[in-house]
C-alpha cells in the first residue's frame, strides 16, 4: 500500500512540475496571438500524453518554420504538415534553405526528425556558399542524423574543406534544441527535448575556429534541410521560440 501511495505521489508531482514549466515558458516566450487566460491545461496535458509536440509548441506561441518550405516543390508535407524531403539520386546530395531570418532576442530552435538512410540533418546557417566550391563561406550548424539514429553536431565557418568541427550528442530522443543565448549567437546551449544539456559552446572562443563576433554578427540565419544520397528526411518540428526582455537590440 504504502508503494501505491508513493507512486500517486510521485505523478502528482510529475503534474505540477509540468505546470509549473508551461507556466515559465509562456512567460518567458514572447506572446502572439493566443492569450494567456486562453491557455488550456487540460488541452496541453492531453497534447503531452500523445506526444503531439508541434501542438504543444504552438500553444505556448512559437513560430512553426515549416511554412519557409511551402513553396519548395521538393518539400512534401503530409495532413499533419510533418514535412518530407526524399532524395532518390545515387551519388548527390540535395539541400533546401529558407530566405533569412533576423534575430533581435535570444531565441531557441527546436529541431524534431527522423532519418532514413545514410544521413539527413537540419541545418542553420549565419552565411550561405557563394563559391564554386560548396563549403566556401558557409556558416553554418548541422543537426546530423545517421542511419541508426544517432546525433552528430556539425560546426562549419566557411574557411576550407576541414574547418569544421563534430560533437557527438549522446541522447535518445530525435528532437533538439538550438538555445542560443544572444541574438549574435555568441553562446549556444545545446539541448535534448526535455532541456537536459548535452553541449555548451562560445563561438568566439573555438579555437582554430572565426567566429569572432559570434556564429550570427548580422544576427541573420536561414534554416534549411540536408538529404544524403539514397535517404529520407521526416521533420516533425522546426519552431523558433524567441525570448523578449534581457538581451535583445532595436
Amino acid at each position: 500500500m504504502g508503494t501505491v501511495k508513493l507512486a500517486i505521489l510521485a505523478f502528482f508531482l510529475a503534474v505540477i512540475l509540468l505546470l509549473q514549466i508551461v507556466f515559465l515558458s509562456y512567460q518567458n516566450f514572447s506572446p502572439g496571438s493566443r492569450e494567456v487566460g486562453g491557455f488550456s491545461f487540460s488541452e496541453f496535458a492531453n497534447l503531452f500524453g500523445l506526444k503531439d509536440y508541434r501542438n504543444m509548441a504552438l500553444m505556448m506561441d512559437t513560430e512553426d518554420l515549416s511554412y519557409l518550405f511551402r513553396n519548395n516543390p521538393g518539400v512534401n508535407f503530409d495532413e499533419r504538415g510533418n514535412m518530407k524531403v526524399v532524395n532518390k539520386s545515387p551519388k548527390d546530395w540535395v539541400e533546401y534553405n529558407s530566405g533569412s531570418i533576423v534575430m533581435d532576442c535570444p531565441f531557441k530552435l527546436m529541431a524534431g526528425f527522423a532519418n532514413t538512410g545514410d544521413r539527413s540533418s537540419v541545418t542553420f546557417s549565419s552565411s550561405l556558399s557563394r563559391g564554386r566550391d560548396w563549403w566556401r563561406d558557409l556558416r553554418r550548424i548541422y543537426i546530423h542524423q545517421d542511419a541508426e539514429g544517432a546525433l552528430l553536431l556539425e560546426i562549419r565557418d566557411g574557411r576550407s574543406l576541414d574547418s569544421t568541427r563534430f560533437y557527438a550528442l549522446e541522447t535518445p530522443g530525435q528532437t533538439l534544441i538550438l538555445n542560443f543565448l544572444d541574438p549574435f549567437g555568441k553562446e549556444l546551449e545545446v539541448t535534448d527535448g526535455g532541456g537536459k544539456v548535452l553541449e555548451k559552446i562560445d563561438f568566439p572562443s573555438l579555437e582554430d575556429m572565426e567566429f569572432p563576433f559570434g556564429f550570427l554578427p548580422e544576427r541573420k540565419g536561414y534554416v534549411g534541410l540536408s538529404v544524403s544520397p539514397e535517404s529520407t528526411i521526416r521533420v516533425k518540428n522546426l519552431f523558433l521560440m524567441k525570448k523578449e526582455g534581457i538581451g535583445c537590440v532595436n
